[in-house]
């Protein structure tokens, strides 16, 4: 029953949090620059994983069975894979952006263009649309997991399986994410360093709405590792140790323990991302007013 309950908040939640992200982003000019460009493409990611994939594991949860047969079970499998990996290339390219604008300030605008954002945001689709699809050629499978109420990539020692595995790891989970680590230690030390050198006394308002800001932001980046790590690394974690272990109840527990947690960070992507954001939040709320809204 968990389950279920489950899978209906977190579709209804993930649909209605990511939609208002996607509409704000859109209706406001003032948002049309690199960084929202980027929450907005883990949005659009996180919306249609919500409005697609999770109503298929309540559908499985609530009929007791898999109803689309092997070709459906291929292409949930690949499309659950697909849109999870692209909201990871997509936190690891909001992690360069958020890296450049701390570390390298001032030459943020000349780093981070328009034109790469868009280069990063194609790239987030094609690589995990290309490096997903080899099961459909032999290489690799999808297959039905009944206690985690869908289709997913599987894990064992075969040489045939086990090597996609590795390769899908190393082409989309361990690059993106010791970037994201590695950006966010620099920008944390950097963050620090800027608290650690500040004047004892603060002459101006600017010195104090930046050394308040630069102390936010060492929390937020905080926030945001541990919520990476929380959804990811279980998931990871076990789906490894399985290979190894074999399908024993343990596994088949935490398993179903850890997709929760992985599917969590589909829904809590807009919180974190978005309305911890005094601007965004600022916007968002705009909408709901009835007032007109002038032209950014």
């Amino acid at each position: 029953m968990f389950a279920g309950v489950y899978y209906i908040m977190a579709s209804i939640f993930g649909v209605v949090g990511n939609l208002l992200v996607f509409v704000t982003v859109c209706r406001h000019n003032v948002l049309h620059r690199p960084s929202y460009y980027l929450l907005c493409n883990l949005a659009l990611a996180d919306l249609v994983y919500s409005l697609i994939i999770s109503p298929s594991y309540m559908t499985m949860y609530f009929s007791g069975c898999f109803q689309m047969g092997n070709i459906g079970c291929q292409l949930q499998g690949y499309i659950s894979q697909v849109f999870a990996l692209q909201s990871v290339w997509t936190l690891c390219f909001i992690s360069i952006d958020r890296y450049i604008a701390i570390c390298h300030a001032l030459r943020y605008a000349s780093l981070f263009t328009r034109r790469k954002c868009f280069v990063m945001i194609a790239l987030s689709w094609i690589i995990p649309l290309i490096t997903n699809a080899f099961p459909f050629v032999g290489w690799g499978k999808y297959h039905f997991v009944p206690y985690c109420y869908g289709c997913f990539m599987l894990w064992d020692l075969t040489i045939n399986i086990a090597s996609f595995d590795f390769f899908v790891g190393l082409a989309n989970f361990y690059p993106p994410a010791g970037i994201v680590i590695f950006c966010y230690i620099k920008m944390y030390q950097e963050t620090r360093k800027i608290i650690a050198t500040r004047p004892p006394s603060l002459e101006t308002d600017k010195q104090v709405k930046k050394w308040k800001a630069d102390l936010k932001a060492a929390k937020i980046f905080a926030l945001i590792m541990g919520l990476f790590l929380f959804t990811w690394m279980p998931f990871v974690g076990c789906r490894t140790y399985k290979i190894f272990a074999g399908s024993t109840t343990l596994i088949k527990t935490l398993e179903e323990v850890t997709l929760f947690t992985l599917t969590l960070s589909n829904y809590m992507n807009p919180i974190v991302y978005c309305l911890m954001n005094r601007e965004f939040r600022g916007k968002m709320i705009a909408i709901f007013d009835r007032r007109p809204i002038p032209i950014d």
